[in-house]
């Protein structure tokens, strides 16, 4: 599948905070550094040609016994272009999220 818009200007942008990328099911996913989703979420939002101006949804998963423990999932919602894309962040401690 070819890369999306939203994937490119992350990379372009935030090179090194790109874990991976993959669509399942139709819906986007990028994997990312915990340490900079703000930066990333502002970049979503302020973007003209993104245009993700709604946070859905913030969830944690707790995985007990694996290494990373936590989870940390941000799903936007383009209201303009009516695209979707799910964040998913490993935190690291001390813990601290944004939000």
């Amino acid at each position: 599948m070819e890369e999306s818009l939203a994937y490119k200007k992350i990379k372009e942008k935030f090179p090194e905070a790109v874990l991976d990328w993959h669509v399942q099911h139709g819906d986007e996913m990028i994997i990312l550094r915990g340490d900079v989703i703000l930066e990333i979420a502002r970049l979503l939002k302020e973007d003209p040609d993104l245009q993700f101006n709604f946070l859905m949804d913030m969830t944690a998963v707790d995985y007990l016994g694996r290494k990373p423990r936590f989870e940390v999932v941000y799903h936007f919602l383009s209201l303009p272009f009516n695209r979707r894309l799910s964040c998913f962040t490993y935190p690291d401690f001390p813990l601290a999220l944004h939000s």
